[in-house]
């Protein structure tokens, strides 16, 4: 699996025809579908992926019509380094943008401008940035300047993220 195949899946169920013939051609053989739960996910830990679908309803507000019915729908692909404490394997093959897990804040803000929102979490630095290109891609770094811990690749959302303080 690769992140440009992935990501042109976002915004459909698991169950739409070409994603459901895309997984499974990659051995996954799991469909979310609600049962109470309004998110559930595809980790596939040792290619450093993992596919979070959200309910409908959910994926509606945030995002806005879908493009085809169903009840949980890819919402966002989360991809991990290996100096991530998450239990996944790093993703293999090229980050989207030019980044790589080398990468540092500076760099990313030199790709994407000014982050939306900023926040840490565990002395991890992560950055926002709302509709580059349609997505917004969030990354959380290791550090100022020690590379890639994980990123997210979802649709712009209808609203930009909001800057909270968690201190």
């Amino acid at each position: 699996m690769n992140i440009e195949e992935v990501i042109r899946f976002l915004g459909l169920p698991a169950q739409s025809r070409e994603f459901d013939e895309y997984l499974t051609a990659h051995g996954i053989s799991h469909r979310p579908e609600f049962k109470e739960t309004p998110v559930d996910d595809i980790n596939i830990e040792a290619a450093g992926l993992s596919l979070v679908f959200d309910s409908a309803n959910i994926y509606e507000s945030m995002y806005g019509t879908l493009q085809e019915q169903g009840s949980m729908i890819f919402s966002s692909l989360q991809v991990y380094s290996a100096a991530n404490d998450s239990g996944f394997q790093q993703y293999g093959g090229p980050l989207p943008y030019g980044l790589s897990f080398e990468s540092t804040p500076m760099e990313a803000m030199t790709i994407f401008g000014t982050p939306t929102v900023k926040y840490t979490f565990s002395e991890e630095p992560s950055y926002v940035w709302h509709d580059y290109n349609g997505n917004t891609i969030g990354v959380t770094f290791l550090g100022e300047e020690k590379g890639i811990s994980w990123l997210e690749l979802s649709r712009a959302e209808k609203e930009p993220p909001e800057q909270m303080d968690f201190d």
